[in-house]
């Protein structure tokens, strides 16, 4: 155990939230903190607030993530109460960093609330015998900009700027001190926006704008001013700049106040669905279901929409999660999703105890409603085999709409699985059969069994019975007169003559066949490959043979030698020719 711990804690160090949260929950480790603080950097802030609510001995570290937690769901008043007591309880090297995170939650109020309380507040906060550190300047400088205080909030804006370089000049390069610098000269040039100096403003957003192309929130608050700023700017450039605003990423970081202030919001302000509605859309076409959740934290009233996308995902049980946390639970739609993903759970006692729920907390005039969750419940139960749950919510339907027939069958057709003694129970309130045969004619029916018969030929003979009683012949039934059809005869058919007995045997097996020889090519196969049979004739491979060409002074041959034997030729030996 110690050794998952382990692993849990060094995936947490590498940012690996998701490998420290799968480890936390495979293995059931009992780690508070990693857990919350895995499913809060995973921007999964209402399940983070879930664990660390449910217990009441919180250390300090776990208190500062809960009011971390608070700040990013905007509870202000329950941050500040937890770090309120902090601050009054908790004395160690990092009592600036709280009172600075103290003093963005006061400012980050007055900012959602406008109520002026602010400086009365921010005058009793102490800071240390070293001075102020350049964080709690900036906050300070932005709930005064919050009240209406530009003059003042310029003064703290200035010395926080001077701080932070006199404190970080050595150990950042240029660069990197403009980057740092970027939030403070965004809120400089919001300040200088609002005193009128606009063109101050312009440059410093200009600045700010240039170092600060990493961080999506101050580049959408820089491009949002600078649409307000320059309203004859050219049209493409505000289009880039409000793809800029509307860009996933931004919305993390953007407070509610801001982002109502965006240029979006006041586009959509009549139907605040549409917008959310095609942006989650196109992620999920995309299949980037992580940035879709991402995205609908900002819209906590699409909960049900944020289920679906969790659903997509394949993440079943954060689904679950969402839809027991969302505001409207006993809406219908709510219901029967949880209840849909407790049955693929196979999860039936949860899936009971909402439906519970739900029928408790209907009024009376969600008649229908219930009626509906009834009849889903008990139809999918039946399904599953389990009779006796199903009955239990028929007989609730039945104390609804009172003894309806479809109702009543399903009843006796389960009380028939599971206890006989319960149908004639049930069965009372159903027609009897001599109602259902009353009006019935006996003699009828026997006379029309034809019409029920699936045989086409059946139907034929009842349909020209009707007919011929319509035309009132009922002796009569018309026959169908068949036509004989001549057989065909071959063209040189002789009646006279028998016909041979064999001629239906195949003809190699009549007495008169005979058996034709195969002709076969003559020296065809026979020697080597390539060989011919023209012998010593084309054979070139040994040496010429010698013919005796007569001497000119030798005499012509006698007539005798003509008709005699010939002189005999010498013929060369065949070499290298092969034994035949």
């Amino acid at each position: 155990m110690v050794a998952q711990q382990c692993i849990a804690v060094c995936c947490l160090q590498l940012d690996r939230f998701e490998d420290c949260l799968e480890v936390i929950e495979k293995k059931k480790l009992s780690i508070r903190f990693e857990k919350a603080y895995s499913l809060y950097r995973m921007h999964r802030t209402q399940e983070s607030l879930a664990v660390l609510s449910d217990s009441t001995d919180l250390n300090t570290r776990e208190k500062e993530l809960l009011a971390q937690i608070f700040y990013r769901l905007e509870d202000f008043d329950k941050c500040i109460s937890v770090y309120d007591d902090l601050l009054k309880n908790v004395h160690d090297d990092h009592d600036e960093e709280r009172l600075s995170n103290y003093t963005a939650a006061l400012a980050a109020r007055e900012q959602f609330l406008c109520d002026k309380r602010f400086p009365t507040v921010v005058q009793n906060i102490n800071s240390s015998p070293n001075g102020a550190t350049y964080e709690l300047l900036y906050n300070q400088a932005c709930g005064y900009a919050a009240c209406g205080d530009f003059g003042r909030a310029k003064t703290l804006l200035d010395k926080s700027v001077e701080e932070f370089k006199d404190s970080n000049a050595e150990d950042l390069s240029e660069e990197e001190l403009n980057q740092e610098l970027a939030l403070m000269r965004t809120q400089i040039a919001y300040v200088l926006q609002m005193e009128g100096k606009h063109s101050a403003a312009l440059e410093v957003y200009d600045q700010a704008n240039r170092s600060s192309s990493d961080d999506a929130g101050i580049a959408a608050v820089v491009a949002t001013n600078l649409i307000t700023l320059s309203k004859n700017a050219n049209v493409f450039d505000n289009k880039k700049k409000i793809k800029t605003i509307t860009a996933p990423a931004a919305r993390q970081k953007l407070s509610s106040v801001q982002k109502k202030k965006l240029i979006d919001y006041n586009n959509y302000e009549k139907d605040s669905y549409l917008l959310p509605l095609l942006t989650v859309a196109v992620m999920l076409r995309d299949k980037k279901y992580k940035e879709a959740v991402y995205y609908l934290n900002d819209y906590p009233h699409l909960d049900l929409l944020t289920a679906q996308v969790y659903v997509q995902q394949g993440t079943l049980t954060s689904a679950v999660n969402t839809l027991k946390t969302c505001s409207k639970r006993s809406s219908m739609a709510i219901v029967s999703s949880l209840v849909s993903l407790y049955l693929s759970f196979e999860e039936l006692t949860s899936a009971e105890e909402v439906i519970e729920e739900f029928l408790k907390s209907a009024s009376l005039s969600s008649k229908q409603s219930n009626k509906t969750v009834l009849i889903g419940i008990s139809e999918e139960l039946i399904e599953r085999g389990l009779y006796s749950k199903a009955i239990v919510y028929l007989e609730k339907l039945l104390q609804i709409q009172g003894p309806q027939p479809e109702v009543l069958a399903q009843l006796v057709t389960c009380s028939s699985k599971v206890d006989t003694s319960l149908i004639k129970k049930y069965s009372k309130d159903l027609i009897s059969i001599e109602q259902l045969v009353k009006e019935c004619d006996v003699n009828e029916l026997s006379k029309s069994t034809d019409l029920f018969l699936t045989n086409k030929y059946a139907l034929k003979k009842a349909a020209k019975t009707a007919a011929n009683n319509a035309t009132g012949d009922t002796n009569l039934v018309a026959k169908k007169n068949k036509r004989k059809k001549k057989a065909k005869l071959p063209a040189n058919f002789d009646p006279n003559v028998l016909p041979d007995p064999e001629r239906w045997l195949p003809k190699w097996e009549r007495s008169t066949f005979r058996k034709s020889k195969k002709k076969k090519a003559h020296d065809v196969g026979k020697g080597t490959q390539g060989g011919t049979s023209g012998g010593s004739v084309y054979d070139h491979s040994g040496p010429k043979s010698t013919v005796n060409v007569p001497n000119q002074s030798t005499p012509a041959e006698s007539p005798k030698s003509a008709t005699g034997a010939r002189p005999k030729t010498s013929q060369s030996k065949r070499r290298g020719g092969k034994k035949r």
